[in-house]
């Protein structure tokens, strides 16, 4: 059975997204270009335009929306239930494995000015919409919830998904998990 227009447009729309991922995680975001994409991903350069008018800006702004989707879906699915410390950060981990190339494209982006630049709003808002969880997250621990204990919680998970996305099995990512989650046992 042949594909539907629709079907191929979607299609031809994730691998573009996917390989421009792949691609920005490896080679940055400043070292690729349109046309790197464009052979990767075995379209032409016209076609990328057809779907992304604005080039790698608007690539790179739809791939960090669409993760950041990811994160908000991730945190919604689990409100239903009662969210611990402890699911949110096996959750989370689970999400970095399915997902490495994202990771690693949103730890780069934040070491570069012109990407920051271009996403700044979007980042504030991750920043905020997590902050708010993790204060969340802390009334489920021994933990007092204050902003400073959730800005604290905050850059440890940061740091350990950091850790984790570029040394990847090496790193000690279940012991520090465990250790963590001891830390801020449930009440």
């Amino acid at each position: 059975m042949p594909i539907t227009r629709k079907e191929q447009h979607k299609a031809t729309r994730k691998n573009i997204l996917q390989t421009s991922l792949r691609l920005f995680a490896i080679k940055g975001y400043e070292g690729t270009s349109i046309r790197n994409i464009a052979e990767e991903a075995n379209i032409s350069v016209g076609l990328l335009y057809n779907y992304f008018e604005k080039g790698k800006k608007e690539l790179l702004k739809t791939i960090f929306l669409e993760g950041f989707g990811v994160i908000k879906a991730m945190f919604k699915k689990e409100r239903h239930r009662d969210l611990t410390l402890e699911v949110f950060l096996q959750n989370t981990f689970r999400l970095i494995r399915r997902h490495p190339d994202f990771w690693r494209l949103f730890y780069s982006i934040r070491m570069s000015s012109v990407v920051q630049n271009l996403l700044e709003e979007e980042v504030e808002e991750m920043v905020v919409f997590v902050h708010y969880h993790f204060q969340v997250l802390l009334k489920t621990t021994k933990v007092e919830p204050t902003s400073t204990e959730a800005h604290i919680l905050f850059a440890t998970v940061d740091g350990l998904m950091n850790h984790y996305i570029f040394q990847g099995e090496q790193y000690p990512i279940t012991k520090v998990i465990r250790r963590l989650e001891e830390k801020y046992s449930s009440v």
